[in-house]
């Protein structure tokens, strides 16, 4: 019994520690993520004036600007006085745009709304006006 305990612990450790090791060989599965997610974030704004967003790093640095040039591994930022700043794809914690239009599902939530709105008016009206 003693050797089947003590056999049973040296397999889960040896399998523990071969997982890590394939786990810490192809990156962290979340940060590969959301690297991806930026990078197709970057590509959706593509690159000139008309590309403005905001950027938040995960050091707490922020910039606004337009994407000047986004390439595998970085983008850069250039803000309203021209300086230019070059940021890591696994560095940004948040990528907003401003200054587009609204996006699809951001139509249909602001469309439920006013349709709930309208509604409402239209059963208050109702019952206002048709009292006995």
């Amino acid at each position: 019994m003693k050797k089947f305990v003590i056999l049973l612990v040296l397999t889960v450790v040896a399998i523990s520690s071969s997982g890590i090791s394939v786990v810490g060989q192809q990156g962290n599965p979340q940060v590969v993520k959301r690297t991806e997610k930026m990078k197709q974030k970057v590509a959706k704004f593509g690159t000139g004036d008309e590309a403005k967003v905001q950027v938040l790093l995960f050091d707490g640095a922020r910039y606004s600007g337009s994407i000047s040039e986004a390439n595998e591994k970085t983008f850069t930022v250039k803000d309203s006085t021209g300086k230019a700043t070059t940021a890591n794809y696994s560095d940004v914690k948040t990528l907003d745009g401003f200054g587009k239009k609204l996006s699809t599902k951001s139509k249909y939530v602001w469309a439920g709304v006013l349709a709930g709105v309208a509604a409402a008016v239209a059963i208050f009206a109702y019952a206002v006006f048709h009292r006995e």
